[in-house]
């Protein structure tokens, strides 16, 4: 079984994609609160001048009419609340929608791909691991041969992903082009931690997707070596980055 890390990095398909309602909604209600502070200011402007002037109708008024312009700003800023939680609703099941797309492009990547790719050096290692070493001379394992597997800031190899997707940028260019794919990389956890040895076992088809993957995979920062029997050992692993436009 290979090890299935699996990070989306997702982008934006169209920038004239047509808003939803929850957006319009939104930029409405921002729109109505520009309107009212600029009403506000206005009056507050109106209410000095009436102060300086002695006029106490003039004051009168310009107080009530700024008491109103408050009270609509209240009711405006309630609904603007209500707004942006309904856009975070959006925003959240759109995610979670890209996340289960994601799940099932890596899985087709990991049953199609990796075994064409990954599995044969696999099989080759657990037949003869000697033959493959670090600069240091350690034999290099495989994830799947590994007694103790290497955590990343202490904890599963999962919150890798998490700290990948953190981290990765979809390239400006490839996002206008709206090109989309999965770049499967190899790389190796050393005996001190670091990463090293990262590469593209099956490109994504597009350069800048392949080397935006590498470049953040490549700035990992170390992880807990694996272990066999007692020992720290450097670990191979395979690792699918889903690039996703929304």
């Amino acid at each position: 079984m290979l090890a299935a890390l699996t990070v989306l990095a997702v982008g934006c398909k169209n920038k004239n994609a047509a808003p939803s309602a929850a957006q319009i909604k939104a930029d409405s209600l921002a729109q109505v609160k520009a309107q009212l502070d600029s009403s506000i200011n206005a009056k507050q402007l109106a209410l000095k001048e009436a102060y300086a002037a002695g006029d106490d109708a003039a004051i009168a008024a310009a107080t009530q009419e700024l008491l109103d312009l408050e009270k609509l700003e209240a009711i405006n800023d309630k609904a603007i609340a209500e707004a942006e939680a309904e856009l975070a609703a959006e925003a959240e099941k759109d995610a979670e929608n890209l996340a289960a797309d994601a799940a099932d492009d890596a899985a087709k990547t990991l049953s199609e791909d990796v075994p064409e790719v990954a599995q044969k050096a696999v099989e080759e290692a657990a037949d003869a691991v000697a033959e493959e070493v670090d600069e240091a001379g350690n034999k290099v394992l495989p994830y799947q041969l590994v007694s103790t597997k290497p955590s990343f800031s202490g904890k599963d190899a999962n919150s890798f992903s998490k700290w990948v997707g953190q981290n990765i940028s979809y390239p400006a260019e490839a996002q206008e082009a709206g090109v989309e794919g999965t770049s499967l990389l190899g790389f190796r956890v050393n005996t001190d931690g670091s990463v090293s040895n990262v590469k593209v076992l099956k490109s994504s088809g597009n350069e800048l997707l392949d080397n935006e993957a590498v470049r953040v995979v490549s700035s990992s920062p170390k992880w807990t070596s694996g272990q066999q029997n007692g020992e720290n050992v450097p670990v191979s692993y395979v690792f699918p980055v889903v690039f996703k436009l929304q």
